[in-house]
């Protein structure tokens, strides 16, 4: 009898501990998870920036441990993927949201490459529309910097925020693939775009691979 009272009070406190983490997840603002994020972030790429410079792909190993708990990349790839996505069988869909996981590890490991050479940091918010949508800049004090941008949305059942995007002074990184991305599905079919995630997945880390994508936007 003991011994079941035990289990029972064990599960019950296993399962408070859970609701009590989510509801201080939950708490957390956009502007307190950035500066946490960004501190982590850029205090590891600061550590091993010597090992970068010499092997860039370091910077996706950073980018899982740092930034890919924030981001729930199941729903960004619905909403990349729009109506498309619900012609995918059930395994297809799994399949996608494995790939597409690394392929957004790797386009934010692009991304914070540009910043291997940037050092501190202050956190400036301004929201976009309403509770549920929020960008967050964070501006890099190092000359050449960009401002860095977190672009965060809540989830409406759980109350949590995460991330949807990163970008360059305002110019949005998946939202600037979606549109190509979208297009391979509907055009070359469910293999094709696969294969492109994972050849993008793949690649070697370069800043330049997204300095041509924002520079391109800035001069439409």
């Amino acid at each position: 009898m003991k011994g079941w009272l035990s289990k029972i009070f064990l599960l019950f406190s296993v399962f408070f501990a859970i609701q009590s983490m989510q509801s201080a997840m939950a708490a957390e603002d956009p502007n307190v998870l950035t500066e946490k994020i960004a501190h982590n972030l850029f205090k590891d790429i600061q550590a091993h920036k010597a090992e970068i410079q010499s092997n860039p792909n370091i910077l996706k190993s950073i980018v899982r441990k740092d930034l890919m708990p924030y981001a729930n990349t199941r729903v960004i790839l619905i909403a990349t993927l729009g109506s498309d996505f619900r012609t995918l069988t059930d395994e297809q869909k799994e399949k996608a949201f494995s790939a597409f996981d690394k392929y957004v590890e790797a386009m934010y490991a692009h991304l914070v490459a540009v910043y291997v050479d940037s050092a501190d940091l202050q956190v400036q918010t301004r929201k976009l529309s309403g509770d549920r949508f929020e960008s967050v800049g964070v501006h890099l004090t190092h000359e050449k910097a960009k401002n860095f941008y977190f672009y965060w949305r809540k989830n409406p059942k759980t109350n949590q925020w995460f991330i949807y995007d990163l970008g360059l002074d305002g110019a949005k990184l998946l939202a600037l693939l979606s549109p190509d991305n979208s297009v391979v599905l509907r055009t070359q079919g469910f293999d094709a775009f696969i294969a492109k995630l994972s050849r993008i997945s793949e690649q070697n880390v370069n800043p330049k691979a997204y300095l041509v994508l924002y520079n391109n936007t800035k001069q439409k």
